[in-house]
């Protein structure tokens, strides 16, 4: 179906009140129990054969955010008209662009908004700011599609869902090395932060026996129940395998040399050479880190430190994102993701490099020195590993940039 018409039909199946939903159990494999249910659009009546069409036929809409708003009231409605109650765990599928006009969270059960892990770098000022608002009135996020490359294993410390939703190809790969790759990346998250990983799509002997490899917590599919109209009320769980994740709702406008001023300690003091060759070390440092790693950068308005576009565009085939935001707007560097500053942005004054993977961070973070003089150009830096730290400046960085600029 041409994507125009298909999301003309969408339309149509919202405002003829045809969509309803379907309810796929949710198994927590370690307590051999169902602890929730995914809920997926059904649309009767309509050229959708399944949830997968109605999905591909919200995101190719002008109109993304209503419908999706649209589609998670009726979800909720049906849930809470049904014999679930209101203790059960769902996980709806979402798009960050309808978390404007999300309300309070008032379910007793937790409601899990899981949003596709692209999302991030095809928006990141949009996406951190409606995750943050959403996380505020009591929601929770959880992400999909990771580990089908693993760039998409490097936005998870920027979004910090609860739940790691795999990508289903990975169910059907015979690529070992790959798996055993995106294991380590999403284990490291889990432990962290308490996360729990969730894969969908399970269906056979064989997919059971690779999620397990996977260290998978929760999981539907053919082999836990098929999706039906009509829910059976679950039981409470034992444990909630929720309890121990946290998130960080900070303010997302601050900069990474605020946040590195922040920390206990003192800044070192070095001259422009010597500040190049700390921001080149991190970089370097980087480039072996592979596709599961960003690199995110701000350059001052001052030039003592210019921007190595040689260097970073080798950097950005590397790694899952690199972007740069500068004072003068987007940089021209090949594959570079890029955004301007305001005029009375802080960060204006501030040379930072942000290194941030599932199991590593880093942060070089200067700013000139007050001690500066004509003769003499001074800088404070922090240099710093601290994780909370870099995540947070990585945001700052991240938010930022209204719109993917490629070079």
């Amino acid at each position: 179906m041409d994507s125009v018409v298909a999301a003309e039909e969408l339309e149509r199946v919202i405002r003829s009140g045809l969509l309803s939903s379907v309810f796929e159990p949710v198994m927590d494999l370690r307590a051999n129990a169902r602890i929730g249910y995914r809920v997926l659009p059904a649309a009767e009546e309509s050229a959708f054969a399944d949830a997968a069409q109605v999905r591909a036929a919200l995101e190719v809409s002008p109109i993304i955010g209503d419908l999706d708003a649209s589609l998670r009231f009726f979800a909720l409605q049906h849930a809470a008209g049904s014999a679930i109650g209101d203790e059960a765990t769902l996980f709806l599928q979402s798009e960050p662009e309808s978390f404007v006009t999300l309300e309070e969270q008032d379910r007793a059960g937790r409601t899990i908004l899981v949003i596709n892990a692209r999302k991030l770098a095809d928006s990141p000022a949009m996406v951190l700011r409606n995750i943050r608002q959403a996380r505020s009135l009591g929601w929770e996020i959880g992400m999909s599609q990771v580990g089908g490359t693993l760039a998409s294993c490097a936005m998870l410390p920027m979004i910090n869902p609860c739940v790691v939703v795999l990508d289903e190809d990975l169910l059907d790969s015979d690529d070992a090395e790959h798996l055993a790759e995106v294991a380590q990346l999403v284990k490291a998250h889990a432990e962290r932060t308490g996360a729990v990983v969730l894969c969908s799509g399970v269906d056979t002997d064989e997919h059971e026996k690779t999620i397990r490899a996977l260290g998978v917590d929760l999981a539907c599919g053919a082999r836990y129940g098929e999706p039906t109209r009509e829910p059976h009320e679950l039981p409470a769980p034992h444990a909630d395998p929720f309890s121990s994740h946290t998130s960080r709702n900070i303010p997302l406008q601050v900069t990474p040399f605020t946040i590195a001023s922040a920390l206990d300690t003192d800044p070192l003091e070095m001259d422009p050479p010597m500040l190049r060759a700390m921001l080149s070390a991190l970089e370097r440092r980087a480039q072996g880190a592979g596709a599961s790693t960003m690199l995110l950068a701000s350059i001052s308005d001052s030039g003592d430190v210019p921007l190595n576009a040689a260097r970073y565009s080798e950097l950005a085939q590397l790694l899952g994102l690199v972007a740069v935001v500068t004072g003068e707007g987007p940089v021209s560097v090949p594959a570079v993701r890029s955004g301007p500053l305001d005029a009375s942005d802080p960060l204006r004054d501030e040379t930072n490099v942000v290194v941030l993977g599932p199991d590593w961070a880093g942060m070089v973070a200067a700013k000139r020195s007050y001690r500066s003089t004509e003769e003499e150009t001074l800088y404070e830096v922090f240099v710093t590993a601290d994780r909370y730290a870099v995540i947070d400046a990585a945001r700052s960085v991240v938010s930022r940039i209204p719109a993917i600029h490629v070079g």
